[in-house]
């Protein structure tokens, strides 16, 4: 199905400010295993699962970091979008 779609946006989402969304995809993905086959998700996908829901420090947004531009003298801020 749609497992492996799921275990790859749920770090970004999550990364990137949007818990709620991968929670979501979840939670879509799970319905749909279980009504197309009757069964749960894998251990990859609830691992994964269950972090998100613990706010596991490795699914947080990384800090912006400072960088110094070259000739310029000045810092700017570098927002990563995959942590």
């Amino acid at each position: 199905m749609r497992e492996r779609l799921a275990e790859l946006l749920t770090p970004p989402l999550c990364r990137t400010g949007r818990p709620a969304d991968a929670l979501a995809a979840y939670e879509a993905t799970r319905q749909r295993l279980a009504e197309a086959m009757d069964t749960d998700p894998g251990p990859a996908l609830r691992s994964l699962h269950e972090r998100a829901l613990r706010r596991a420090p490795a699914l947080l947004p990384s800090p912006p970091r400072l960088r110094r531009r070259a000739g310029r003298g000045y810092f700017a801020v570098v927002v990563p979008c995959w942590g």
